[in-house]
């Protein structure tokens, strides 16, 4: 009686054997998806437990305790980025214990897929030995028994096909439950990058031309030409939680037009950012304007000429800049921007190129 329903337990045990595996998957998913960022909250030291003296009370101090939100100086933000990395390996500890789950849910996937592969070569072994049974039969001659065992050899059948399907449903089973694990951990690394990074803001401004030292005026009697330089007001601000260093940038103008604009090399810097704090591009870099100034980047040179002044004033080239950084965890990045002044006297700029041009990249 039992080989009758045989085709069905099969179907049922490898239903049962999916529903396991797609809910071990999606509790695992679920389980990465419900960690939240990692928290900035620093463990002080601990409180220095002094020696007991037989004759003196014993001494007692209060520790160092820097406000990670807002450090006062520089040594604060390295301790705070030091305690950072702390918090950085120990998530990334988490995420260890997390891969380690799920290579456990895939082994006992494939072991699953094992028991019906197994299964399955014993149904086909069984169906060789009566294949070879109603062959012995036909030659003896025995037609009554060789039907019987032709019966049998279809239902061996059957239940071979059976165990088969129920190999191809775990295998299934085991693919999807591959593609959650791994969409869980892309998840999980993304989360922990993105705590982790600094976010860099750049304010740009004019005027682009300073006319009091480049006029743009009519040429004088017996005037040709004219050295002008293009600038700009570029200010970098630290906008997220954990400190930046910026290493090097590049300010430049893409010569989209008629004229020749010479440009300048990539300048090197050293210059740690906290949150909430800012700085200008250009001559003097990391040193904060006087009242009533405003530090500039030079971004190109070019010759006024009369043939060349309408260009100016109606097709402004663009400027570009690449701005390098590292975050805490030395990790090295990179921020491009672009931009086209609408008049060279004032404020006023247009957004310029695509994602080419403006972007916020790893580098390395």
């Amino acid at each position: 009686m039992f080989r009758g329903y045989r085709r069905i337990v099969l179907a049922g045990l490898a239903g049962l054997a999916l529903l396991c595996l797609g809910y071990a998957g999606y509790q695992q998913l679920n389980y990465t998806e419900l960690q939240g960022y990692p928290k900035y909250e620093y463990q002080p030291a601990r409180d220095r437990v002094p020696p007991a003296f037989a004759e003196e009370p014993p001494i007692t101090s209060k520790p160092y305790h820097p406000n990670c939100n807002d450090p006062k100086n520089g040594d604060d933000a390295d301790l705070c980025a030091q305690w950072a990395a702390v918090q950085a390996v120990e998530e990334s500890n988490r995420l260890s214990r997390i891969s380690i789950r799920i290579t456990a849910l895939e082994f006992a996937a494939l072991v699953v897929s094992l028991i019906f592969t197994g299964w399955a070569a014993f149904a086909a072994q069984s169906a060789a030995v009566a294949a070879h049974k109603v062959i012995e039969h036909e030659e003896a001659g025995a037609a009554a028994e060789a039907d019987r065992f032709n019966k049998q050899f279809e239902e061996t059948k059957r239940s071979a096909d059976a165990a088969f399907e129920a190999v191809e449903v775990a295998r299934a089973a085991n693919a999807a439950s591959i593609n959650a694990s791994n969409a869980a951990k892309a998840l999980a690394v993304r989360q922990f990058e993105s705590s982790f990074k600094p976010w860099l803001s750049v304010k740009v401004g004019g005027p682009y031309i300073d006319e009091s030292k480049y006029p743009l005026g009519e040429f004088k009697d017996g005037e040709t030409i004219r050295p002008t330089t293009i600038q700009a007001s570029i200010e970098v601000k630290n906008i997220g939680e954990m400190p930046a260093i910026i290493i090097g940038f590049f300010i430049g103008v893409k010569n989209s037009t008629d004229i020749d604009i010479g440009g300048y090399p990539r300048a090197e810097v050293w210059h740690e950012l906290s949150r909430g704090e800012s700085i200008f591009l250009g001559e003097g870099v990391g040193m904060y304007p006087l009242p009533g100034e405003s530090p500039v980047a030079h971004c190109g040179a070019f010759v006024l000429t009369a043939e060349n002044r309408n260009t100016i004033w109606n097709n402004f080239p663009p400027i570009v800049g690449k701005i390098d950084y590292e975050d805490p965890l030395g990790k090295r990045r990179q921020i491009g921007f672009a931009f086209r002044p609408i008049a060279v006297w004032t404020n006023d700029f247009q957004r310029w190129g695509g994602k080419d041009d403006n972007y916020d990249k790893p580098i390395d």
